[in-house]
């Protein structure tokens, strides 16, 4: 598969993702915020405004970093490798399962139960990913090939980033306060004799928010450590692609020597 080919399938992807997620969404997003405004209990309809937010965010937080991290590695490991990887199998499939998924959390995000269960799949099918990605990096690093200072450095620092960071323990610590949120929605009646009502009813929902943001505030640490440390050689797809990069492609000098990020 040549780089062309699989930016036509990323686009393929994403296309599909963005169809169907707006074709599911689309009737009711408008209902449901009016839902929520004009709830007569407005802590209540407060809290659920907030967490569509939130999950609207996490969808294009979803979108625009799974984008990225396809073309970032297209731009390090040749299309064969990207192939071993798996980035490139059953995208379409990816692609529906994903814009059904977030259409019905938000098209429900009022169903607290409901929101807590389908985010507790999505690390399930994330553990899964991640755990293919972490072994399939495992096993590239310890058989390179790669000699030449640039190519070695860029693959080191994809590398790491898989291996170094512990990604399975944040997506464990995600799905563990989604399942808190989901017992404390459940239970939600025995909690209110205990607590005032309104946190009974709404602390479900701050504990997605609060999952959300910490999954996403973590990525972007780590993907921003990432992108710093291959903009050093020149291999960040998005300092490339970026209009705020202040470093222009003539005037970048690539180091060589010591890698900025190491195994």
């Amino acid at each position: 598969m040549d780089q062309t080919l699989m930016e036509k399938d990323l686009f393929a992807f994403w296309g599909i993702a963005v169809a169907v997620f707006s074709f599911l969404l689309g009737t009711n997003v408008r209902q449901a915020v009016e839902q929520d405004l004009k709830n007569p209990n407005r802590i209540e309809g407060v809290s659920d405004l907030a967490l569509l937010v939130a999950l609207f965010a996490w969808f294009l937080l979803y979108l625009y970093s799974t984008y990225f991290e396809a073309k970032g590695m297209g731009l390090v490991f040749p299309p064969e490798v990207l192939d071993k990887l798996g980035t490139n199998v059953s995208f379409l499939v990816m692609a529906l399962a994903l814009a059904v998924f977030f259409a019905l959390i938000l098209a429900y995000h009022e169903k607290i139960i409901v929101v807590c269960i389908m985010a507790i799949l999505l690390g399930v099918v994330d553990t899964f990913g991640n755990q293919t990605l972490m072994s399939g990096m495992l096993a590239l690093s310890a058989n390179s090939n790669s000699t030449e200072f640039v190519q070695k450095c860029s693959e080191t620092i994809w590398y790491a980033y898989y291996i170094n960071n512990p990604q399975l323990q944040r997506i464990f610590l995600y799905i563990a306060i989604a399942i808190t949120a989901l017992v404390l929605a459940i239970y939600r009646e025995q909690l209110s004799n205990r607590v005032p009502p309104n946190l009974a009813r709404n602390i479900s929902k701050y504990l997605i928010i609060i999952a959300i943001i910490f999954n996403e505030a973590t990525m972007l640490n780590w993907r921003t450590e990432r992108e710093n440390a291959l903009e050093e050689v020149g291999r960040s797809y998005y300092f490339q692609w970026s209009p705020y990069n202040p470093i222009s492609s003539s005037s970048k000098t690539v180091k060589t020597g010591n890698c900025p990020i190491t195994l």
